[in-house]
């Protein structure tokens, strides 16, 4: 970050930066790349608290479902890589 105030304010709540810029993805709910006050609020209490067991099998569903996806653009990738050096 270039602003060293907030700088030493993610070191006081011990947020690495990356851990700050994620946490600040899942509060922009609309990708405005701000966050406001409403979402702000709406996203600290949809996160309060420990994640529960459920919350836990649901992301990582999620989780192997996009490892699929990315595996099947791969290789569907390859092939067409493979079908141009033929061209």
């Amino acid at each position: 970050f270039k602003d060293d105030e907030i700088t030493a304010m993610f070191k006081v709540l011990e947020l690495d930066p990356p851990s700050a810029w994620a946490l600040f993805r899942m509060l922009d709910n609309d990708g405005s790349f701000e966050v406001d006050p409403v979402e702000f609020l709406d996203g600290c209490l949809r996160h309060r608290g420990p994640a529960k067991s459920l919350d836990i099998a649901i992301v990582r569903n999620e989780n192997r479902k996009l490892t699929e996806q990315v595996a099947a653009i791969q290789a569907k990738q390859e092939e067409t890589a493979n079908l141009l050096k033929k061209l």
